[in-house]
């Protein structure tokens, strides 16, 4: 019997998006990174620390093994946990998910960090920003009902939960890591996705001794809820092969 899924969201939403991928693949559970949901804030925000932090929440949700399944910084997170406690994931599904963050000189990161917070300074609040930022990570003909549903996570998110999120990304960087993920491991990627290239999935796969590419199309960065239907079908195929049909 395969263990349950854990998923884990980006830094635009919440667990509550993950609501009917949890019903649909069941068994599941969703879990809020730091400072979101009932989640307490951390005082040093980084994927590390939040990966440490879903470890701590696991062990008391219960299941002894999980399929960590994580999308955007979920993702970064998910891979972490799988480094933090390769005894705890069974299998791993990265979703929009890079292994480092940024460019080595750090314009990148600067840049990134500075159009996201500007809106923020300039008093616009997420619930006002999210329904242009999510269409615009959105592929062509985005599932509308999934836009909806992401338009509203983000509206949900707290600002102090979205800023630290930014700022947990700075410095993140597990390519060196790779090797050491011996885990069967899918990755999704969309071929919209101006934020998460495919280019940049298939080297991460590259790199994984048990990776599988899947490519959703259609889809940008948000793929599971763009493509609800194809991503519940690609991520069941991963499952049924992985653990022997057990879904």
């Amino acid at each position: 019997m395969r263990p349950p899924l854990l998923f884990l969201h980006g830094i635009g939403a919440d667990a509550d998006i993950w609501r009917e991928e949890c019903a649909a693949l069941a068994p599941a559970l969703a879990l809020p990174l730091p400072g979101y949901g009932d989640a307490p804030r951390l005082a040093e925000p980084s994927v590390a620390a939040y990966a440490r932090a879903v470890r701590d929440r696991l062990a008391a949700a219960g299941p002894d093994r999980v399929v960590a399944v994580g999308h955007s910084l979920g993702g970064m997170v998910a891979l972490e946990l799988a480094l933090l406690a390769p005894e705890r994931v069974a299998a791993l599904v990265l979703v929009a998910a890079p292994a480092a963050f940024g460019s080595r000189d750090g314009r990148f990161q600067r840049r990134f960090l500075e159009e996201r917070l500007a809106p923020l300074a300039a008093g616009r609040t997420l619930a006002e920003l999210a329904p242009e930022a999510v269409p615009a990570l959105c592929g062509p003909a985005p599932d509308p009902e999934g836009v909806r549903r992401a338009v509203a996570a983000m509206a949900r998110v707290p600002e102090a939960a979205y800023r630290d999120a930014l700022a947990a990304l700075a410095g993140f960087d597990r390519r060196d890591a790779l090797p050491r993920l011996t885990q069967p491991v899918l990755v999704v990627a969309g071929p919209h996705d101006r934020r998460v290239p495919p280019r940049t999935l298939r080297r991460l796969a590259a790199a994984l001794p048990r990776a599988t590419l899947a490519v959703v199309e259609g889809a940008g960065h948000l793929v599971p809820f763009e493509r609800p239907r194809a991503f519940r079908a690609v991520l069941r195929r991963f499952l049924a092969e992985t653990f022997d049909g057990s879904t």
